[in-house]
């Protein structure tokens, strides 16, 4: 029973929940475009992603033992350490993460096979298993190389919104390009707020990121520019009227403004106390938490108000 636990608490489930919070997101938006609400459709497309999102937890674990050695776990940060200390499980992590890998995919093409989806749908599963393998997994090792920011971009930021969106609406939009595009700006922000606490940890293990290359001074300032640029870009396409057909993206732009100013106050905290803390990367990240539910709410209220539910 103890190995049981070990082995699930390897797979950190709540990695899934931004996850889940973006690729419903991209399904609230599609029906606010004019698809119908399938449940069955919704629930279904999304176990591949489940099963993606979770492999990448065992696969992380157990190609970054190394860096993990050094570095200080938190809710997003630092590995699960069950590895470190029962390393007898690695074998068994690393199968569950091909294991979850095949079972994406084959959910994926039974899914897109049988509710006749797009076929860009399995691509960017396929493309997401991929990156997620990748991302630590030699030969490539995005994050090792400069990359991790990428494709965390890529995966979290792109392509959640799009496949909630295509499960529903079985097609791609230029409005769904703007609607992802503060998904892909966040996600970086994102990116950047997990890599800080590892500072130490990545060096000691010469990983490549934008945090280790520069530090954790300049990389807080990084965050705060880019959520920056998230908010004006809302607040601008807001004023293009076929753009903002179906929402008003500055309501968007003013939920924008509690990860803005949260990152800017715990900036202002750090930079006064001279020491990182795991607690104000915590802020930040529940700070673009509640700014995805917001945006959920507020998309839910839409469609119930034009009784598309």
């Amino acid at each position: 029973m103890r190995e049981i636990t070990k082995i699930l608490k390897l797979g950190r489930i709540y990695f899934i929940i931004p996850g889940f919070l973006i690729y419903l997101s991209g399904s609230l938006f599609s029906v606010l475009t004019g698809s119908d609400f399938e449940i069955k459709k919704f629930i279904l497309g999304y176990f591949p992603l489940f099963l993606a999102q979770l492999s990448v937890s065992y696969s992380n674990d157990y190609y970054d033992t190394e860096s993990d050695k050094k570095s200080k776990p938190t809710i997003f940060s630092g590995g699960s350490k069950v590895l470190i200390d029962n390393p007898e499980l690695k074998y068994i992590s690393k199968w569950i993460a091909i294991s979850l890998i095949i079972l994406s995919l084959i959910l994926a093409s039974t899914f897109t096979l049988i509710f006749k989806i797009n076929y860009i749908f399995l691509i960017i599963i396929v493309l997401v298993n991929t990156i997620g393998w990748f991302y630590s997994a030699p030969p490539i090792k995005f994050s090792y190389r400069n990359l991790g920011e990428l494709a965390i971009i890529i995966c979290l930021g792109i392509a959640l919104p799009v496949i909630g969106y295509i499960v529903l609406s079985n097609n791609i939009s230029f409005s769904l390009f703007i609607f992802t595009v503060p998904f892909a700006i966040y996600s970086f922000v994102f990116a950047l707020n997990v890599e800080i606490p590892d500072f130490e940890a990545d060096r000691y293990a010469n990983k490549k990121n934008l945090i280790s290359n520069f530090g954790r001074k300049p990389g807080y300032f990084m965050i705060l520019i880019t959520s920056l640029i998230g908010t004006v870009y809302l607040f601008v396409i807001s004023f293009v009227e076929i753009i903002s057909k179906f929402i008003d993206y500055k309501i968007y732009g003013y939920f924008s403004l509690l990860p803005f100013m949260t990152i800017l106050i715990t900036l202002i905290y750090y930079i006064n106390i001279k020491k990182i803390s795991a607690k104000l990367i915590m802020f930040n990240i529940s700070s673009l938490l509640l700014f995805l539910v917001f945006n959920n709410i507020y998309m839910y209220i839409l469609i119930r108000l034009s009784s598309r539910f």
